[in-house]
Parts: C-alpha cells; structure tokens; sequence
C-alpha cells in the first residue's frame, strides 16, 4: 500500500478542493454524498466503477436487507413491518417509482426487497446529481496528504494521470476502510483473521415461474428437501456445490430467479479480499461453482429444467474485510441484547447472519431491535475522517448483522450530518456529538 508522500503529492495538479469529499458509492456513500450535497456542503463523490452501487451492485446482492422488524419463529402470515426510514426510504421509494423493486420478500422470519441493478446504478445518479454533489468515476484513492491528525488531501488516480482533492472532512465509505488505513488507524478483520466468504451472484432465465415457486415455497431461504437434493446432486454429477442452504430470489422480470449460492473458501488460505491473490483466487472459483449450481438447478430442481444463466455480478460480492477500530465496538452482545444508544443512528433488527460453510448461522432478533451509535464510526486518530458503511467499528458476529444496505444507507447519511456539524460548529469530525447526529436523522 502506498504511504504519505506530502513532497510528492505536492508537486500534483489540485483538480478539486471542497468541503466533503466521500470515498465509495455504495449504499452509505450515496446517503452521505446526497444529504451532504443537500445540507449545503460542497462535496464529491470518489467511486473506482462507472457507477454507484458497491456489493449492492457490483456485488449483485440485489436486496436491500435490514428494512423490515423481526417476527417469532413459526408465527404464521405476518406482514412486513418496516422499521428504517430516513434517506433508506426515499432510495428505496425512488428505486420503486423508477420500476426497479419488488414487493417485499419472505425471508425466514423477516422480509426484505429485491432490486434490478440496472435500475439502482439510474437511481443513484439521479439522486446525486440532483442534489448538486459532483461525481468522479472510475477513480482510485492512491495515497492521503496528512498533517499531524489532519487530512488536507486525497490523492486520486484516473487514466488522464493523478491529482490532488483537498477537502475538510473525509467520509471514508469505501467498504474496506482504505482512507482510514492510509491514516495509520487500526483495524480487525473477522474473528481471529476470519471473516465470511464472498460469494457470486446470478441470474437465471427461462424459468416456469408458477412450477419452479410451487415447488420451492414462499420463503426464499431455500427448505430442507431442496438441501437434500444438492447433496445429491453433489454425489451424482461431482460437482462442487459446497453451500447446502441457498437463498434464490424473485426478479423483476418473472421470467428470472437471483441466485444466492456460492461460498467460497479455501483449504489453508484465510480469504480475505484485501488481498488481490485471494481476490483473484475467488473470482475463479466461483465462476467455476455458478455453473455448478446452473446445471444442479436445471437437472434438478422443477422449472428450471431450459434455465440459462444470465447476468452474473462483475465481481464477488464481499460481505467482510477491515472493521475500523472507532470511539465505540459495537459487541456481540450489544446485537444480541438489542441495546439502545444515546447516540444510536439507526434501528436493525436483522439477524446474525454469518456466511461460512455449507449453511450460514442465523441469529434471530424476534420482534426486537439494537441501535447501532455513531460513535462506531469516528475514527480514533483522525480528526477530520469517519467511516460509513461495513467497515464500523464492530465485533465479528455483530458486523454479520450491521453490515446491510438499509442500515448502510443510514450510516452514510448520519457521517454527512456529522461533516455538517463539524463544519458549522468549527469541531473536530471525530470528536462531534453523536446525540446531536442523532437528532437530526
């Protein structure tokens, strides 16, 4: 990784100087770079794709997960009950408005959207440009200018050379807590060097919509005879289909299925997508598993039996990397035992839900929910940064529920409303008051 070089970077070209500059267009950059923009701040949006949309996107989650409070195990015909509001509502009212969202989608003992990735790139630069922020795609943080606890500058990398981004306040939203680290704050990934496999994500066609969803149920998390027959499946054809549990969702095209199943993992290696090997690695194979899992689909599975595989994500989705160490860890315990901060930005009442293996853990909230405070993500060292989005400052099975896009979106908007205070009252970024955040959410 490159370090500071201010004698380098010095003799770059100033191509931007604003008040907010936010570092990654996933869900919680998009909340922070439209309410930034929108509280008067004059900000840029840094995104290393040609659009916006991170693992939601790119990744092609395809859900907006975290919206909707828990039920009790077995309670029957519960309706979706949405607990998350604020800049997660106007996106997803604005996703539904432009045809890109599903109705809500039983999950085990919760719902959660759908959307249509093409419809959330349009979405996102709708808002963004609306709201009067500037966007510079397909751009690379190389490296920071850093005095004592001040970042001056961003440097930024594009095909046309390099340049410097001077800015107040930095929102480091780019998942893996790249300005951060650049900072010298400390990180922890995972549970000892552990953290949940990444996945592919895809699409198939041609599906016979009404015979693949009378046999597969309401419930998108797959039952236990469909588990059975891939074990089967394994066993008869020898292929690699090391998840048993899967998820697969309705598209907006009834026509089609997202296909939640991949896992990858590695015998001696402990994957982690910081790492370009493991990167790689991890694209190959699961490109190698979704086919896999397309003819297992075909060959098995009723209405499926013409599917063809259609669009896959352009690159696998990545549930974890660094969770910055901040002012407050969110705790396991803190998930489990639904605490309420004074200073907490946002309710969730999604599961524990941890990615290893053939079937993920689920840890269910139960008509309950925790807060998740700001002070999670205000950096130590670092005065004018803090962080948004799945690099807060968690313990490993709390970020398996913190991690998700209703509660990202939130987690964008609150670091905007803390860059406004900042700059309003003339105090450091990670020293703002996250009761004074939480009042204006």
């Amino acid at each position: 990784m490159l370090t500071n070089n201010l004698v380098e970077s010095e003799r770059l070209p100033v191509i931007h100087d604003v008040d907010v500059v936010v570092v990654g267009g996933g869900p919680a950059g998009v909340g922070a770079t439209v309410t930034a923009a929108e509280m008067g701040l004059k900000t840029l949006l840094i995104e290393k794709y040609g659009f916006c949309g991170g693992s939601a996107v790119a990744g092609m989650s395809a859900t907006i997960c975290g919206l909707y409070l828990t039920h009790k195990q077995g309670q029957p015909n519960f309706p979706p009950k949405q607990i998350v509001g604020g800049f997660t509502k106007r996106f997803q009212e604005k996703l539904r408005e432009n045809g890109g969202l599903t109705e809500p989608q039983l999950y085990g003992n919760t719902y959660l959207d759908v959307h249509e990735t093409r419809v959330w790139k349009k979405t996102a630069d709708e808002l963004i440009t609306q709201s009067g922020a500037s966007i510079l795609y397909h751009s690379y943080v190389v490296d920071i200018i850093k005095e004592e606890t001040h970042i001056k500058g961003i440097v930024v990398a594009t095909d046309n050379g390099m340049g410097i981004i001077k800015c107040k306040n930095v929102i480091d939203s780019s998942g893996n807590g790249i300005v951060a680290v650049m900072a010298g704050e400390d990180f922890t990934c995972g549970k000892d060097g552990v953290v949940q496999n990444p996945t592919i994500i895809f699409k198939l066609g041609n599906i016979d919509y009404n015979k693949f969803w009378d046999y597969y149920g309401k419930d998108t998390i797959c039952h236990d005879e469909f588990s059975d027959k891939i074990r089967q499946a394994e066993k008869e054809l020898g292929a690699t289909l090391p998840r048993k549990k899967i998820w697969t969702f309705k598209a907006i095209n009834d026509t089609e299925l997202i296909v939640n199943a991949t896992a990858i993992n590695h015998d001696t290696e402990k994957l982690n997508m910081i790492y370009p090997e493991h990167f790689t690695y991890s694209e190959i194979e699961a490109r190698k598993q979704l086919e896999s899992y397309a003819e297992f689909f075909r060959k098995y599975i009723p209405g499926c039996e013409n599917a063809f595989i259609g669009e896959t994500s352009c690159e696998v989705g990545v549930r974890q990397t660094r969770s910055i160490k901040c002012k407050y860890t969110l705790k396991d315990e803190d998930v489990r035992d639904c605490k309420i901060f004074e200073d907490g930005i946002v309710k969730s009442s999604w599961p524990i839900e941890l990615h290893r293996g053939e079937a993920p853990y689920l840890y269910w909230l139960e008509e309950r929910y925790y807060e998740i405070p700001f002070s999670a993500f205000q950096p130590i060292k670092t005065s004018n940064l803090v962080v948004a989005g799945r690099c807060l400052s968690a313990e490993h099975a709390a970020l398996a529920s913190a991690r998700v896009t209703a509660q990202c979106f939130e987690y964008g908007r609150a670091a905007a409303i803390g860059a406004y205070l900042a700059q309003k009252e003339g105090v450091a970024l990670n020293e703002v008051d996250g009761k004074k955040v939480k009042q204006l959410m």
